[in-house]
């Protein structure tokens, strides 16, 4: 039977990401195998990360631990999880290898180049963009420059990564999907369906406060600290901003949060399976706006003109 390799760094990218490419492959004939990081690093609690295993094994998918640092610098344990992919892939024989993240990214393709496994990498957002600090196209970008020349397939998932793909890097083949998507008419999207009144007394957030929703890890590239920085110049006194999601940085969000004396605005709520966000597809202007990061005044502006489109809108 044709096998295939699913790699990425942590266990929440298999879930959150790769469920519907196990069920495509599998009907397409091919055994596929799961390689993550199951233990550590995921923003997955370990009874999850356990029942995702669990999940797999039903599906007739076997799981394997690869010791990913979730810090590309930790050299020593990605040194570890690179012999660990290289001798699976050894082992296996697998047809292609898909990997995901820039750790999983960087590891597998390398190992697939020694192993002569051909390597797909999806790109879920390259470090380096237009407007980037300049560390990161001197770190990141030389990495996925030499990275490409043992890629067969790069698939990226926004325009501008396509376009800097297209005339930067050199995969043999460049693809481009609007986004990860999420199928609002299966069975998972009405699942989420949710009463907002409900959700929002389960919260503790009272009926005439606006609510502002950030779904995310809790690191720097996620950019909730900007927020936080304007709440108290927005000049409205009953708002939320809630953040889904966990990471290294909370402890730097609180404290931010106290800095700029907005600690009873802002709420941190961890990982939860009840919220979905995607901060793909945004058209200016008719169902978001675009602001550009650092921009204090446009942030408030833009914040405003959302809250007074919705008919909740108050101020006291």
């Amino acid at each position: 039977m044709k096998r295939a390799l699913i790699l990425a760094s942590v266990a929440s990218m298999i879930e959150q990401f790769n469920l519907s490419n196990i069920e495509l492959l599998q009907n397409m004939g091919y055994r596929v195998d799961i390689a993550c990081n199951f233990k550590t690093g995921s923003t997955y609690p370990e009874e999850k990360a356990k029942a995702l295993k669990e999940k797999l094994w039903a599906k007739g998918v076997h799981s394997y631990q690869i010791d990913f640092a979730r810090n590309i610098t930790c050299l020593r344990s990605n040194i570890k999880a690179f012999w660990q992919v290289e001798q699976l892939l050894q082992r296996k024989d697998y047809c292609f290898l898909h990997c995901h993240s820039p750790i999983g990214g960087v590891i597998g393709r390398i190992a697939g180049w020694r192993t002569h496994t051909k390597v797909l990498y999806t790109a879920h957002g390259f470090h380096f963009y237009r407007r980037a600090p300049k560390k990161n196209w001197l770190f990141y970008y030389p990495i996925e420059r030499l990275c490409s020349y043992r890629t067969d397939l790069l698939i990226t998932i926004n325009q501008e990564d396509y376009d800097t793909a297209k005339r930067l890097l050199r995969a043999k083949k460049v693809a481009y999907i609007p986004g990860i998507g999420f199928d609002v008419a299966n069975d998972r999207a009405r699942a989420l369906e949710t009463d907002r009144k409900k959700k929002r007394a389960e919260l503790g957030i009272k009926p005439n406060t606006i609510m502002l929703l950030s779904v995310g890890e809790l690191i720097p590239r996620k950019n909730h600290r900007e927020i936080i920085a304007i709440l108290s110049g927005l000049g409205i006194s009953n708002i939320k901003y809630v953040i889904c999601g966990k990471g290294v940085g909370e402890k730097e969000l609180r404290k931010e949060a106290e800095r700029y004396e907005v600690r009873d605005k802002v709420c941190l709520l961890g990982f939860r399976t009840d919220i979905r966000g995607n901060n793909e597809l945004i058209e200016n202007g008719v169902n978001g706006t675009r602001v550009q990061i650092g921009d204090k005044k446009a942030w408030i502006k833009a914040i405003r003109k959302w809250i007074k489109v919705d008919n909740n809108f108050s101020e006291s």
